[in-house]
């Protein structure tokens, strides 16, 4: 038959267990308040990986290359930290997270902090009023402007009187075609 938990004996048998559990998470809650990992200036390809284990990628252009570590907020961060090595020791380091520090001079500039717009807010959207062109009531919007007209032109029938002024001197009025007379 058990005890009721009540009893002294299962208390402290609750106790001792979570006091174990507790023991055995410290040094999981040490390692996560634990010191940043320092990367130093002049430090070998060997060294970096001996403190921060195998990249996560690796690339080489001319005498650089490049070790690109998974900080978990590649997203957030923007990119990854990495290690910049020229002709094999740390000539630079970028590091996002919180768990890598360079002792160096980084290239890295420093995180910009949010700032408002800079431009104004465009005017609040109005219901329309009597005065609008449009009485519907709704949002008016102003279409585009109509396509301009196009330039009108006069056709110019010369009669038979503006032929005898324009006709060219020396010619006889006798050459001139007379012109029907309108029908009325």
């Amino acid at each position: 038959m058990e005890a009721p938990l009540s009893s002294p004996v299962n208390v402290r048998q609750c106790l001792g267990a979570i006091a174990a559990a507790l023991l055995l998470a410290i040094p999981h809650i040490a390692g996560a308040q634990a010191k940043p990992v320092t990367i130093d200036p002049g430090m070998t390809k060997d060294q970096v990986v001996e403190r921060l284990g195998d990249p996560s990628e690796e690339s080489h252009s001319g005498s650089f290359t490049y070790l690109m570590y998974d900080n978990e907020c590649g997203q957030k961060c923007g990119m990854d930290d990495l290690v910049v090595l020229e002709r094999g020791v740390v000539t630079d380091a970028v590091f996002r997270s919180g768990t890598r520090t360079y002792t160096g001079h980084s290239s890295s500039p420093l995180p910009l902090e949010p700032s408002p717009p800079s431009h104004f807010a465009p005017a609040p959207i109005r219901a329309s009023t009597p005065d609008d062109s449009a009485h519907r009531g709704g949002i008016v919007l102003m279409g585009p402007r109509p396509p301009a007209r196009p330039p009108s032109y006069v056709r110019v029938v010369p009669n038979h009187a503006d032929s005898i002024r324009l006709m060219p001197s020396g010619a006889k009025h006798d050459s001139v075609p007379s012109a029907p007379a309108p029908h009325e």
